[in-house]
């Protein structure tokens, strides 16, 4: 794991206590991370870059909350 994989795999224990390896995905505007536990679930950690505009996250949210509903 990289440097950047790494610290925001601890960001993901310490804040949601989800022990995971982080891959890296494709994104525009922030950073994506496939996060696999270690008992094989998965979930997509999304890191918007500092000084993102609230509005625009909101937006990015309701976006994708069709497609997260419907996966679960």
């Amino acid at each position: 794991m990289t440097h950047a994989e790494r610290h925001w795999a601890s960001v993901l224990n310490e804040a949601w206590g989800i022990d995971a390896v982080l891959q890296p995905l494709p994104g525009e505007f922030d950073l994506n991370f496939l996060a696999t536990a270690r008992d094989g679930s998965g979930c997509v950690l999304k890191v918007m870059r500092e000084g993102c505009d609230a509005a625009f996250v909101s937006l990015l949210y309701a976006a994708h909350a069709p497609v997260y509903r419907d996966a679960v």
